[in-house]
């Protein structure tokens, strides 16, 4: 990617950032999801705290100017106004769907299928009573000029 970007660009990553050491207070459905994340996130060989290296990675391929920052983005209850609410709902459900999909495999032994399929549902119900946030981490550089 960064050998697209022209001299002087600049180079933004943002990823969700799981970190086993943070306590998100967030309710039972979505404990599970970082379950999940962890079991996929090891699957793929990246590890759980994936996010805690790009900007490591970022320098090491030779852009300056690096920053970070770790935010946090609320969904569901949360969130004030109406339409990013329902907007946070649905994306966050969209991606239970998937990573429940995917962990079928993974959990076979923590969640069965009937817990599999509801999961989407939970989530859901979860958001709207009583929301959830999660962490991100931004890293940007820029690619020096020749």
């Amino acid at each position: 990617m960064i050998e697209l970007v022209k001299p002087g660009g600049l180079v933004e990553l943002v990823e969700a950032f799981f970190d086993e050491s943070w306590e998100s207070g967030n309710g039972p459905a979505l404990k599970k999801f970082d379950e999940m994340m962890l079991a996929l996130m090891e699957m793929v060989g990246v590890g759980y705290g994936y996010a805690t290296k790009l900007a490591d990675l970022v320098k090491e391929s030779g852009l300056v100017d690096v920053e970070e920052r770790v935010f946090v983005v609320r969904y569901g209850q949360g969130v004030e106004d109406k339409g990013i609410r329902e907007k946070s709902v649905k994306q966050m459900v969209g991606t239970a769907k998937v990573v429940s999909g995917i962990a079928n495999g993974l959990l076979k032994e923590k969640m069965s299928d009937d817990e599999l399929r509801a999961f989407p549902d939970l989530v859901r119900r979860e958001l709207e009573e009583r929301g959830a946030v999660f962490r991100y981490v931004g890293v940007w550089g820029r690619k020096p000029a020749r």
